[in-house]
């Protein structure tokens, strides 16, 4: 009875260890492919225009193809360009076009307090995703396929920038 009982324990503990490994390794994995720039979208950033409605822009480009924040989307065009669009409440106020790239350590460093949006994305590229809630931020690609967050206050100006990783 003892040796059952033993040999049941012993099963459930190496199941278990074989599972949390999984999960482990699940997690790196996941962390590996969670970096991903934005996919192009079928629209050439030529075709917004400055006093375009933010209504006509949205049949453009759908919200799921780009990033939206505090005023502001960025996406990737049919050109494969970095597009940043401006808006006020109606209208498109500014549009402008980056070439695509993952900053270089160098770039980073080159972000100070106070920066605004476009001359941030001239820097250093096109923000992947912004997933903070509450808090205006993006979070921008590596050549060494790491991340860094850029937080914004409320007029869009760089308030801090620190490594996703580690």
């Amino acid at each position: 009875m003892k040796k059952s009982v033993l040999l049941i324990f012993m099963l459930v503990v190496i199941l278990f260890a074989g599972a949390c490994k999984s999960e482990e390794n699940e997690q790196q994995n996941a962390s590996k492919n969670a970096y991903q720039s934005l996919k192009p979208v079928s629209v050439n950033a030529d075709h917004i225009l400055t006093g375009m409605s933010v209504s006509e822009f949205e049949n453009l480009i759908s919200s799921d193809q780009c990033i939206s924040l505090c005023g502001y989307s960025f996406f990737v065009d049919s050109e494969e360009r970095g597009t940043v669009v401006r808006f006020d409440p109606v209208y498109v106020t500014d549009v402008k076009t980056v070439s695509i790239k993952k900053a270089s350590i160098e770039n980073q460093n080159k972000i100070q307090k106070g920066m605004d949006v476009f001359s941030v994305v001239e820097t250093v590229g096109i923000p992947f995703q912004s997933v903070t809630s509450g808090i205006c931020s993006l979070d921008f690609l590596t050549e060494a396929d790491t991340a860094f967050r850029i937080t914004w206050d409320e007029n869009m100006r760089v308030t801090d920038v620190f490594n996703l990783d580690g």
